[in-house]
C-alpha cells in the first residue's frame, strides 16, 4: 500500500528509480521515514507482522503467513539490512538462490515478495 524511504534511500525523483518503477511510482504513496525503529514499533504495536529480507535467514520467504498485515524490510544489494532493522523485525526471511548468486536486485526481491502475497491473498 505505501513504500517508506529511510533517510539514507535513493532519492525517488532520480530517473533510474522513474524508470525502473514501469510507472508504480505515480501510483504509490512514498514517504520519507526519518526513523524507521520507529515507525517499525508502532506498527507492531498495531498488530502489523514485520518481516525482514536477509541471505543469512532459514525461514523461505513463501513459509510466512502473508495474509496478515505485513511490513516488509528490504536493504540494499551491498549492504543489506542495518542490524538494528534484522532486531526489530517479528521474522527474517530468506529468498533461495544459487550458491554462485551473490545478491538479488532490490526490486527483484520485493516483487517476489509482494507476488507471494498476493498469491496467498486470492487463494484464502
Amino acid at each position: 500500500e505505501g513504500i517508506w524511504l529511510s533517510a539514507d534511500s535513493v532519492d525517488p525523483q532520480n530517473p533510474k528509480v522513474l524508470r525502473a518503477s514501469a510507472g508504480a511510482w505515480f501510483q504509490m504513496p512514498i514517504v520519507g521515514c526519518g526513523e524507521l525503529g520507529e515507525a517499525i514499533a508502532s506498527h507492531q504495536q498495531a498488530g502489523v507482522q514485520v518481516i525482514a529480507t536477509t541471505a543469512q535467514a532459514h525461514q523461505t520467504y513463501w513459509s510466512v503467513d502473508w495474509c496478515k498485515p505485513s511490513l516488509i524490510l528490504l536493504g540494499n544489494e551491498r549492504a543489506g539490512l542495518a542490524p538494528k532493522l534484522l532486531q526489530a523485525a517479528d521474522q527474517q526471511v530468506c529468498i533461495p538462490q544459487a550458491t554462485t548468486v551473490e545478491s538479488l536486485n532490490l526490486g527483484v526481491s520485493a516483487a517476489l515478495l509482494l507476488y507471494e502475497a498476493k498469491r496467498q491473498r486470492n487463494q484464502s
